[in-house]
């Protein structure tokens, strides 16, 4: 399949890297960055700016790390779902009892367990592991070497720190952050913060 990667950022090579050793054939980057046009990165060009994945007969990956702008792009180009590819590492472990959905990375190392779903636009990344029965929402970012349990619910946008720890049937609300190295006992509500061992909110003045 020709896919071609929205950013050429560091994440944005990272996930170009995963999809030509998943076998497919990258056609370039796309970035609203103009001093990059004409620049290679691994080996492939930026082509053009953003806009221009209307134009172009190949798949799609938003591979940009912040989670809101991602969603930004993906809604500001409002290209149909069937446009985008999900870009699964061939030193992933996905089970074939897992759903992972369209736009989602799942980079080398990463683990998704038997009934989990990765929601679309989200990313798994390196190191990773998703276990049994969870659900990763659409636009969240579980960063290197987390590790949630089984039953574990992230959120929409949510957003988990390098090495972070969920215990099982934990929720992790929607757009929350989970601070790196935190360890995870109860549930995180919506669009809140909290770090440490074990995590507790982040408040003003802390």
């Amino acid at each position: 399949m020709k896919l071609v990667i929205i950013g050429a950022g560091g994440h944005g090579q990272v996930v170009a890297d995963a999809a030509l050793a998943a076998g497919f054939e990258v056609l370039g980057f796309l970035d609203d960055d103009r001093s990059l046009f004409g620049r290679k990165f691994l080996g492939m060009s930026v082509l053009g700016p953003i806009a221009a994945a209307h134009d172009m007969d190949a798949g799609c990956v938003v591979a940009i790390g912040d989670n809101r702008c991602r969603k930004q792009i993906v809604d500001l180009l409002g290209l149909p779902a069937q446009r985008y590819a999900a870009v699964i590492h061939p030193r992933a472990t996905v089970s074939p009892y897992a759903e992972v959905l369209p736009g989602a990375m799942v980079l080398a190392g990463a683990i998704v367990g038997p009934q989990a779903v990765v929601g679309s636009h989200s990313i798994i990344n390196h190191g990773s592991s998703i276990d049994h029965h969870d659900i990763v929402g659409a636009f969240a970012h579980v960063a290197p070497g987390c590790h949630a349990g089984g039953n574990v619910r992230i959120g929409d946008g949510a957003f988990l720190g390098v090495g972070v720890s969920v215990v099982p049937g934990i929720t992790v609300g929607n757009w929350a952050i989970v601070g790196a190295g935190s360890v995870v006992l109860h549930d995180v509500p919506d669009s809140t913060t909290v770090v440490g061992v074990p995590a507790r909110e982040l408040r003003k003045g802390e």
